[in-house]
């Protein structure tokens, strides 16, 4: 068909086989780059992601969800348009598997069962009270661990929270006993997180996720101590899963993120 088209022979065949004629043979050497070209660009498109891969399934902490990951969660979705990532928010450990997650950024010690870390985002986190500035202009001008107990506190509860409280902070700097009267307690940090901001009282913040809001000046500390923990937050995947294509590009995307806007804590003093 090609001869035909060409309107001239390009092989010479015969019972031992076949080879080239002059006319075959300055066709090849034309062809050849061309050839060689189309090899390098098919070899570039298929070391590219799948990009056919284009749902992500993520659960992460109710603190992290809230104050980090939905603040910058449209820079992954302005670089990789394709891609749609679902949230699951929720404090419990959820089974990876049963719930078809393909990322999990959790928070603790670093070992879950059924699940692998993939890489370990900050390996140890400190929490500390923090306080809208309205709420700070009502405190002495130099607050102490004692004025702290004194005040009113913004208490979490709930399993997940039980090593990190006000029992525990106190503990630590010696402060007062809690008053009872003192506390309003919240089953969730985003409802906190409102109160502190409403001027209502004081909470523990862990840096990682209220660092934005130290930064823009919506929260300070009103003291400076801090307690580090033993916990962290880590990526990681069911056990029995491949990390996909699709899931290594929001993997790198969280990395590059947290490296940017690890920050300490600045009193509001």
């Amino acid at each position: 068909l090609l001869e035909k088209f060409i309107g001239s022979e390009l092989f010479v065949r015969h019972h031992t086989g076949v080879k080239l004629t002059p006319t075959g043979i300055n066709l090849r050497n034309s062809i050849t780059p061309y050839l060689k070209g189309l090899s390098e660009i098919f070899s570039g498109i298929t070391a590219l992601p799948n990009l056919s891969e284009g749902h992500l399934k993520i659960t992460t902490t109710i603190k992290f969800a809230t104050l980090w990951l939905s603040r910058r969660i449209i820079d992954f979705y302005d670089k990789y348009p394709h891609i749609n990532v679902e949230v699951v928010v929720n404090d419990q450990i959820l089974d990876l598997n049963d719930a078809d997650i393909d990322l999990a950024i959790r928070y603790g010690g670093g070992i879950w069962d059924n699940a692998d870390v993939i890489k370990t985002l900050i390996d140890c986190v400190h929490y500390f009270p923090i306080c809208s500035p309205s709420f700070m202009s009502k405190l002495p001008n130099v607050p102490t661990v004692d004025d702290i107990a004194k005040t009113r506190l913004l208490y979490l509860t709930g399993d997940p929270h039980e090593w990190e409280n006000w029992e525990n902070w106190f503990k630590e700097f010696g402060g007062s006993v809690i008053q009872k009267s003192n506390i309003i307690a919240f089953d969730n940090y985003t409802s906190i997180l409102q109160a502190v901001t409403d001027g209502h009282g004081v909470a523990l913040g862990w840096d990682v996720v209220v660092n934005d809001l130290l930064k823009d000046g919506t929260v300070v500390c009103p003291v400076m101590e801090k307690v580090k923990t033993e916990h962290g937050y880590s990526l990681v995947k069911p056990a029995s899963k491949v990390t996909s294509s699709t899931a290594q590009l929001f993997v790198d995307w969280v990395c590059e993120e947290v490296e940017k806007t690890k920050m300490k804590p600045k009193s509001g003093a």
